[in-house]
């Protein structure tokens, strides 16, 4: 069975802001990196193509201040900065598949579908995680006459593939092999 992947919004419907919610050009504060306590410290405003990240219930409830975004790109501007070798049509297939499988745990690969006016497919990062303000959120969406919003299931798949992302356990060394791990034990 065939589910479409996104859905049109107005917002003389209200403004009711779900996970999945697709924000263009939001505003986001991005803190210095390093900060003087002894002074006032600068930070700059970026735009950039977000996807709403926080749970649906949290934001219905209003149990958040502030909403967690990833940042998204297009797909021609993903390919560009992949590992060189694979900057080809076998490595772009490649890395194309390893994104449908979630070979590549910091990226979630959504399709471009007709309804979504994304004219490529796009790459959500989630190794860049940003907050925002749900009053500036919604200060920012008054301003579009439509909006899109990621629909389930592929919702939900997004909020799996993050949750996978940030449980993922790096070990500091590896596991020895079978034969290394019980040499010097009764079993070796």
């Amino acid at each position: 069975m065939n589910y479409p992947w996104y859905e049109k919004l107005n917002n003389k419907s209200g403004l009711q802001i779900i996970q999945g919610e697709i924000v263009q050009k939001c505003p986001i504060i991005v803190p210095p990196a390093t900060i003087d306590k002894d002074s006032v410290n600068e930070v700059k405003i970026m735009t950039y193509n977000v996807i709403v990240i926080t749970q649906s219930c949290d934001l219905m409830r209003g149990s958040v201040e502030n909403v967690l975004v990833c940042p998204f790109f297009y797909w021609s501007t993903v390919i560009k900065t992949i590992d060189k070798s694979w900057q080809n049509a076998k490595g772009y297939e490649k890395f194309w598949n390893n994104l449908k499988k979630g070979a590549e745990p910091s990226y979630h690969l959504l399709i471009n579908e007709r309804l979504s006016n994304f004219n490529e497919p796009i790459i959500v990062d989630f190794s860049n995680v940003f907050g925002i303000n749900i009053s500036c959120l919604i200060e920012h969406l008054k301003s579009y006459k439509k909006r899109i919003r990621l629909l389930p299931p592929y919702r939900e798949h997004l909020a799996q593939a993050f949750a996978r992302y940030f449980m993922r356990v790096g070990l500091p060394q590896d596991i020895p092999g079978y034969r290394e791990a019980l040499k010097n034990t009764k079993l070796g």
